[in-house]
């Protein structure tokens, strides 16, 4: 049977100050992990992002859900969130085991920006390890 552990959250909160601002948010890929960090895993599971745009923001994000494997970049799916918008990705849908090196993204992107726009982001990752 296996087993999950590890279980990790990367978040970052995104306050872009400039028109036509973009940018990517990745988790990291299980071999840039330390060996005490990886404790003995085969294998991560992406199983949850989440992206939120605050109610006091004044415009719409456009942000794209990846898989970057190597040179290659695969785009799962995009949505657009308005303010006070949350959108979810979950393992039902979008449960992928990632190689070592592998890793899921958040890319978005913003027409203007003002000073109170606001995004959070949120990607949820485990470790499948030998059990």
């Amino acid at each position: 049977m296996a087993k999950y552990k590890n279980h990790k959250t990367f978040k970052s909160i995104v306050r872009p100050n400039t028109s036509g601002a973009s940018g990517n948010y990745s988790s990291t890929t299980l071999s840039t992990g330390t060996s005490n960090e990886k404790r003995n895993a085969r294998t991560r599971l992406f199983y949850q992002a989440v992206a939120h745009n605050r109610i006091t923001s004044n415009n719409s994000y456009v942000i794209s859900l990846t898989l970057t494997s190597g040179s290659s970049t695969y785009y799962l799916d995009r949505v657009t969130l308005l303010p006070g918008e949350t959108h979810v990705w979950n393992e039902q849908d979008y449960g992928i085991d990632l190689s070592s090196s592998e890793s899921m993204n958040l890319s978005w992107f913003i027409s203007s920006a003002h000073a109170n726009d606001e995004l959070h982001l949120f990607i949820r990752t485990k470790d499948l390890v030998s059990g």
